[in-house]
């Protein structure tokens, strides 16, 4: 195992939204299909059927304007893998609601 498969930590969570939402880049093959790898920072292309780190991560580069996201339609709700429930995203408080049930 290489240093970097050692140093690889597993997501706990995954935005509902698929990376391409938020303007992540593209596999280097083309492909801007790309789903959220089972590890964190690092992004699946079925296509060559490999994790990676993307070039660049998109809005998350820059400063998030929380408010102005929302109006592109843009959510931050997440999926806990561990339980598959929705945690929905305050944009007020800027935190995570769990959902019950």
């Amino acid at each position: 195992m290489s240093n970097q498969e050692s140093a690889l930590v597993k997501r706990r969570w995954c935005y509902v939204l698929k990376p391409r939402a938020f303007e992540i880049s593209p596999c280097d093959c083309g492909n801007h299909d790309l789903d959220w790898s089972e590890y964190e920072k690092h992004v699946w292309c079925a296509k060559c059927n490999k994790d990676f780190i993307p070039k660049h991560g998109g809005i998350f580069d820059g400063p998030i304007p929380v408010g102005a996201t929302a109006l592109l339609g843009l959510s931050f709700d997440r999926i806990n893998l561990e339980t598959q429930k929705i945690e929905k995203f305050n944009t007020d408080k800027l935190t995570y609601e769990k959902t019950h049930g």
